[in-house]
């Protein structure tokens, strides 16, 4: 049929699609705010992890750079641990030494070479035995000004006396290293420290390079210098070690591209540029990532700085959040758009939903009424088939159990007639009559029992219940066995009767349908339970066919009753049937207290 339109459907659609289009504009401001926050929040990421990869990569180049200092002094060092020089030793000797023992040291050092110590009086014998070991124009030189001059200086020399290669040219064999004030200094500092030292510079085709110092044979204290040491230096073994060309060399290996280095020497005016060189490209300092550090080793103060270039930045940056950005700005954009436009269809949607349901209120109260219409028929059903039941009985009884009582009279009269006649034939099949009717008599009052027991209450319940049990062990010849425990409590007669009727149709079941031998009855305060051993529950072939009425039965009873009904089978053979009115119970005192 057509549904009416209630008053104000149009106004409900209409604030429906407009509750639509305002739910789609708060979906775009909070789909902006969070595309622009994982945007946001996904560069914060990027640049911490940038700043973490170029932390790292500088403190690599920071820590290799530490590495090949240390490692020149410790080499260094071996050489002036391993070498014992006096002034005989020959430059043949010393080359064919360095030539197979040395090639290691000569790998990491690259220029080094010996300075014994010369005292004033053996300046002379020493330079003597040097024009005949080295070279004829061998003699003690020291830089000035002007370039190379003789040595002028009269009390201590450590002169150059073997280099390897011996075709080092920035600084010549027998240039005195102890005329230089830094080389004296380091010289000093080695012998009281007992280890490497870095001395002063040497300018020459390869750039600035550092004089380095470890002192040989230090065994006694003495005089350094003109100065109390903590040692006395037989000589010095040295190398000349080019800051660029080492620095080079170890960011070749260590470094990343797009990771400038620089290193400096000293501070403030006096800084010297270690790398790069002034011959190549000052370092760039595009970027903003910047780390400095100074290294102090063995007399040596090098600062290294390192910055991040746009290289660097820009080989380590992703689309990730941009991504982030356009999906989101994307997503929003859909759903903001699906929801505009099921802004419309809401308001039908929500309309028609409003129409159903009052079609379905209206059939739900149709159908609650037809229920109880319903229950109320069965209601009536099943009173009648009790009054009926109860009216067959009592006809039973009073009618045709009266009508067989008197026949039995005059036949049992008859019979004594017929004896005092002598007429034997007759008098015996009146008494065979006699019989028949004491039996018919019987089976009509168990029948009018069946159909409804006498005066059935709550206090007639058990000896009904035992006089059922009884009458049916008599008829049937199987143990049917009664038991009573507890106190009916808070039942009524009509739930008398319901019980009462429940453990019929369950005896019944149990002897005709499944073959039982042994049945027992128990009776609870307000529970009745029935157990036997036969075959158990009818199949369903054999409920479709109308086997399991009774069970339908015995379930409406319960419910009639206001308990429930649980048939089960049991794990050994037949079945167990349990009514319990411990809800209905608790209905009727809600019910009482309700009112």
């Amino acid at each position: 049929m057509e549904s009416k339109k209630k008053p104000g459907s149009e106004g409900r659609k209409a604030g429906a699609y407009r509750g639509g289009y305002w739910l789609a504009v708060f979906v775009v401001l909070i789909g902006l705010g969070g595309s622009f926050y994982l945007w946001n929040t996904k560069q914060r990421s990027e640049a911490a992890g940038l700043a973490v990869a170029f932390r790292v990569e500088s403190d690599n180049v920071i820590v290799s750079i530490r590495r090949e200092l240390n490692q020149y002094f410790d080499v260094l060092e071996s050489v002036g641990h391993l070498h014992s020089l006096s002034p005989d030793v020959s430059a043949d000797v010393f080359n064919e030494f360095v030539q197979k023992g040395m090639l290691y040291q000569q790998r990491i050092l690259g220029v080094f070479g010996l300075a014994p110590r010369i005292d004033g009086p053996d300046r002379a014998p020493y330079e003597a035995a040097m024009r005949r070991q080295v070279r004829p124009d061998f003699s003690l030189v020291e830089w000035t000004a002007d370039g190379w001059a003789p040595a002028s200086r009269q009390e201590l020399y450590f002169p150059v006396s073997y280099l390897a290669p011996d075709m080092f040219q920035d600084i010549p064999v027998g240039y005195d290293l102890h005329s230089d004030a830094d080389n004296a200094r380091a010289m000093l500092e080695a012998v009281e420290g007992g280890h490497g030292r870095a001395g002063g510079l040497v300018r020459g085709k390869r750039g600035a390079g550092r004089i380095l110092f470890s002192p040989i044979q230090h065994l006694m204290p003495g005089l350094l210098n003109g100065k109390a040491s903590g040692g006395y230096a037989f000589g010095y073994a040295f190398a000349v070690m080019y800051p660029a060309e080492v620095i080079d060399r170890i960011l070749r290996n260590h470094t990343p591209e797009g990771l400038d280095v620089e290193v400096l020497e000293g501070k403030g005016q006096n800084v010297i540029r270690l790398y790069p060189p002034e011959s190549k490209n000052p370092v760039s300092t595009n970027g903003s990532l910047h780390v400095e550090q100074t290294l102090q080793i063995n007399g040596l103060n090098w600062t290294v700085v390192c910055r991040a270039s746009r290289a660097f930045i820009e080989q380590r940056k992703t689309r990730v959040p941009w991504i982030y950005l356009a999906g989101g700005l994307l997503l929003t954009l859909v759903v903001a758009g699906q929801i505009a436009q099921l802004a419309g269809r809401t308001a039908r949607i929500r309309r028609l939903v409003a129409e159903r349901t009052d079609e379905l209120e209206q059939a739900n109260r149709e159908l609650e009424r037809e229920i109880r219409q319903r229950h109320e028929l069965q209601r009536q059903i099943i009173d009648i088939s009790t009054q009926e039941k109860k009216r067959v009985g009592r006809d039973l009884h009073d009618s045709l159990g009266q009508q067989l009582t008197g026949i039995g009279l005059l036949t049992s009269a008859l019979a004594k007639r017929l004896d005092q006649t002598q007429q034997e034939e007759g008098a015996g099949q009146a008494r065979q009559i006699v019989q028949l009717l004491k039996e018919a008599r019987v089976a009509t009052r168990r029948m009018a029992h069946g159909l409804t027991p006498v005066e059935l209450d709550v206090e007639a319940l058990p000896d009904a219940l035992e006089k059922l049990t009884a009458e049916m062990q008599s008829s049937s010849g199987i143990s049917c066995v009664f038991e009573w425990w507890g106190r009916l409590e808070g039942l009524n007669n009509d739930q008398a009767v319901n019980l009462y009727h429940i453990a019929q149709e369950a005896l019944n079941n149990a002897v005709r349908h499944a073959g039982a031998t042994n049945i027992r009855v128990e009776l609870g305060a307000r529970l009745l339970k029935i157990s036997d051993d036969g075959t158990g529950l009818p199949s369903e072939e054999d409920r479709q066919t109308g086997q399991g009425i009774g069970l339908k039965i015995m379930q409406y009873r319960a419910e009639t009753a206001g308990g429930r009904l649980v048939v089960e089978s049991q794990s050994g053979g037949g079945v167990t049937v349990v009514c319990s009115l411990d809800d209905a119970e608790t209905k009727r005192k809600q019910q009482e207290g309700g009112a």
